[in-house]
């Protein structure tokens, strides 16, 4: 009994010694954090109050701490890291530069910091005992956080081609459009966007020969904000929901029966309701819409001129103040230049004033669409797309959404694999339209599409069976994205990896030299190194392949399709609501001859 006694004795003094350290080091780290000379928050004794928690903790704490062994972050990484910080809603960043590779590999591990920016030529570690091979590496269990990171960095991915005036049309070109959340505009159904301004857009995209991107807008000032600033091409906006002199308006597309005309400059007259006590000019074939207006229960005066007025009398009384409004036909409307006349229309049926939206650098776009909606409304092509998403029920909600039949298993199978599951749901759809049983002119089978050869190297059968075929497709993908490891910025190695899975790793490899002869960036695959695939697939360029002809160009169409479903899936599902206003959305900052569509 004595000695058990002593040893408690002896244990005592120490416990209270290791007490007092971290009770002194806690109030060593509330210190206030001092800048270097690069202009980076430095904290040498934050890092000494280890935290818990996954992204909604961060955003609580209002600061993410970011781990460098370099005595000066690189400006490209800070700037990408606090571009992050604000699009998930955290207040600031805060950098801490160690000294050397083995404690910040300590630090990270044991969550004093959140993320550790790995320098190319440092050698890669793995802190968390799983595959994981992003230069920005995220603390262990932070699941959220690593998800909001690698969608923030695919979706800076695009940059400004460095060879713009080289490309002679060579460009795989885009065209922009954004629009406001909307289930009857733009939604999933069964892993594929779909919605009635969608697919109009999507057919003018396609008659001129341009990728369609789509963004969706949080509000009508960040819609603005993006086409002033050039971020995109085409807004769907209604007539209230932007006011800006920089800007050209379509007529309205909706099947709508007449229109209320007035000047621009009226800013008393901007919906339906301005018009009580206002006097309003109608020919003698407006009479009922006259009667619309008065069951809307309004209250105006009404001016008929002489018999023979045309429409176009009308519109010139407005434009000249003799009346306040005038209203006029659609099928007028869609002939007339109001923008010229300082006019703009606002539609008898209140729910039908959407129209399409460009900057006034781009005259030709606008006039290009208004003849494309002039061709289109009321044709075949267009009614049966109103009748389709019109006359049914809307898209369903976020809430009630499941991308696809396996979303369960990709996720499972994602998260081991450290990719976005989205990501991956969007190759599946590529692959094989979430077909478990699709087999290829190849012998390519399953929802993956794992070829014969593949499945004989990872030792496996049944590709046909839903989780055997995407476990052994992921696990590809993983190791052809490490194969890359070292080689690429972090977020260019997913498009390279996803190329790879099409055509073959060393394929890719020679599209990569052929693509830095050709005087484009090898290491970025969007607008340069497609391009040089694209050309790789012409007999006249066989000797820069290794492997003869190829049906390069499916490719590019392969990774440019999943891009673009990833981003849909990103906007129209993402569980961790992004704030992308800080973030690059386009693959260019500005409307330019070179860049423009027309």
């Amino acid at each position: 009994m004595k000695e058990k006694r002593y040893s408690y004795l002896f244990y005592l003094p120490l416990g209270l010694l290791i007490l007092g350290l971290v009770l002194a080091d806690i109030a060593r780290a509330e210190k206030i954090p001092s800048v270097n000379k690069a202009g980076q928050t430095i904290d040498p004794l934050l890092p000494l109050m280890p935290r818990k928690g996954d992204l909604s903790s961060l955003k609580s704490l209002g600061y993410l701490r970011i781990l460098t062994t370099e005595q000066s972050p690189k400006t490209e990484s800070q700037d990408v890291l606090d571009s992050f910080s604000k699009s998930v809603g955290i207040k600031k960043t805060v950098f801490i530069t160690v000294s050397d590779m083995e404690k910040a590999k300590r630090y990270l591990a044991t969550g004093i910091a959140d993320i550790l920016v790995i320098d190319k030529k440092s050698k890669r570690i793995d802190l968390s005992a799983r595959p994981n091979t992003f230069s920005f590496i995220v603390r262990p269990r932070c699941v959220q956080l690593a998800h909001a990171l690698k969608s923030h960095l695919v979706l800076q991915t695009k940059q400004v081609p460095t060879h713009q005036n080289q490309l002679d049309g060579n460009m795989i070109k885009t065209l922009r459009f954004a629009l406001l959340p909307d289930r009857k505009n733009y939604f999933l159904k069964n892993g594929e966007p779909k919605g009635f301004e969608y697919e109009l857009v999507k057919k003018f995209a396609k008659e001129k020969r341009y990728w369609l991107e789509v963004q969706v807008a949080r509000n009508s000032d960040q819609i603005t904000d993006w086409l002033e600033s050039g971020k995109i091409d085409i807004a769907s906006v209604s007539n209230d929901e932007i006011e800006n002199h920089g800007t050209l308006f379509t007529f309205p597309f909706y099947p709508t029966r007449s229109f209320l005309v007035v000047k621009k400059s009226n800013g008393k007259i901007k919906k339906l309701s301005d018009i009580n006590h206002k006097t309003i000019v109608v020919s003698n074939t407006q009479i009922p819409d006259i009667h619309v207006l008065l069951q809307n229960g309004l209250s105006f005066s009404v001016a008929q001129p002489e018999t023979d007025s045309t429409y176009v009398d009308l519109v010139d009384y407005v434009a000249e103040g003799i009346y306040e409004a005038a209203i006029v036909p659609s099928k007028f409307i869609q002939r007339y230049d109001l923008q010229a006349a300082g006019l703009r229309a606002i539609s008898i049926d209140n729910d039908q004033q959407r129209r399409w939206a460009v900057s006034e650098k781009n005259p030709k776009l606008h006039k290009s669409l208004n003849n494309f909606l002039r061709k289109m409304y009321k044709s075949k092509f267009y009614n049966i797309v109103y009748h389709r998403y019109h006359k049914t029920k809307p898209g369903k909600s976020i809430e009630e959404m499941r991308i696809s039949p396996y979303d369960d298993l990709v996720k499972k199978y994602a998260r081991q694999y450290q990719f976005d599951w989205r990501l991956i749901v969007a190759q599946i759809y590529q692959e094989s339209l979430f077909l478990p049983h699709a087999k290829s002119s190849s012998g390519a089978k399953g929802l993956m599409q794992i070829t014969p050869r593949t499945a004989r190297e990872l030792k496996i059968h049944q590709v046909t069976d839903p989780e055997i075929g995407i476990s052994a497709g992921l696990k590809y993908l993983a190791s052809l994205y490490r194969r890359y490891d070292n080689q690429l910025p972090d977020n260019e190695r997913i498009w390279f990896a996803l190329a790879s899975y099409n055509a073959g790793y060393e394929r890719i490899q020679d599209a990569r030299k052929f693509a830095e002869k050709l005087g484009y960036d090898p290491d970025r695959w969007f607008d340069n190194v497609e391009i040089a695939m694209q050309k790789l697939a012409k007999p006249k360029n066989r000797e820069h392949t290794r492997f003869g002809a190829c049906r390069c160009g499916q490719t590019v169409a392969y990774v440019r399709n999943i891009n673009q479903l990833y981003m849909s899936y990103i906007q129209l599902t993402d569980p961790v609501p992004l704030d992308r206003s800080d973030q690059i959305l386009v693959t260019d900052t500005g409307l330019d001859p070179v860049r423009s569509p027309f």
